[in-house]
């Protein structure tokens, strides 16, 4: 059996002034939402190598962006947009793809509004950033198989040159052995349902309790994947960076207890 968690978090990239700016018009890796910047890190089978990863793709964008005199902003995990600003990045994502997340609460993201209206006309639009965890597992059975080894070998038979014919034969030359793999996945819709609902109601609550109410922050969302799904309501800030241990820890925790 081998469980795996992987994390990926989005950003606001700003210049040095703090005006927002949109992260592949600077070659910069994006979410669906093109406002949002966003690194992902390779996929870990313990607690130590996941967080190994995510520091290392962390500081990695971190530096460049700095790098290139730029800001990463991710310290409140939210921020605002002038309907104007809105307007624009509207216009550049043309049809661009909306996000394909599910809620096991049945929550429609085309439903909800993160506009502030005031007496009937939107003054700002708020805007998150999150911290998306990838969860895998498989069961894997792994059997060695020995097959003998041959060669080719041809053997010349006739009485002269003009009447020579070529026989192939195979020698054998020894054996080898082969690896047979097969994985099945333990990720199933009860056990996507299980874990998050788990993190809805044991990790969510502390690190959205002194936010807005925001849309993508609402419990229940998660989207599948081919290796698995991922959990999508949590945010990507300063508190949930300083405890990402214990985010990664119980995350690996409900996989040990499928």
């Amino acid at each position: 059996m081998e469980n795996t968690i992987g994390l990926e978090a989005e950003y606001f990239l700003r210049d040095r002034d703090g005006k927002l700016l949109i992260p592949f018009e600077h070659n910069f890796s994006f979410d669906e939402y093109i406002l949002l910047g966003e690194f992902r890190a390779e996929k870990g089978n313990t607690r130590a190598k996941c967080l190994a990863n995510f520091l290392e793709s962390f500081y990695e964008t971190k530096y460049e962006i700095e790098d290139r005199n730029m800001v990463m902003d991710f310290a409140d995990g939210w921020t605002t947009l002038t309907p104007e600003f809105y307007a624009e990045l509207l216009r550049k994502m043309g049809n661009k793809e909306i996000s394909r997340s599910e809620n096991i609460n049945d929550i429609d993201l085309l439903k909800l509004t993160d506009a502030i209206v005031k007496n009937g006309e939107i003054k700002e639009i708020k805007a998150s950033v999150g911290l998306h965890i990838h969860f895998g597992s498989a069961d894997i059975v792994e059997r060695s198989q020995k097959q003998e080894s041959f060669q080719k070998v041809n053997l010349p038979i006739g009485t002269n040159s003009d009447s020579m014919f070529h026989f192939q034969f195979y020698e054998k030359v020894g054996e080898e052995t082969h690896t047979i793999k097969a994985t099945a996945n333990r990720i199933t819709k009860p056990v996507v349902n299980y874990i998050v609902r788990e993190f809805d109601e044991k990790i969510l609550p502390s690190y959205v309790e002194d936010l807005p109410k925001l849309k993508y922050r609402n419990p229940g969302f998660y989207e599948i994947k081919p290796w698995g799904f991922e959990y999508r309501s949590l945010p990507f800030n300063k508190l949930v960076l300083d405890n990402i241990a214990e985010i990664v820890d119980f995350a690996f925790q409900k996989l040990e207890e499928l």
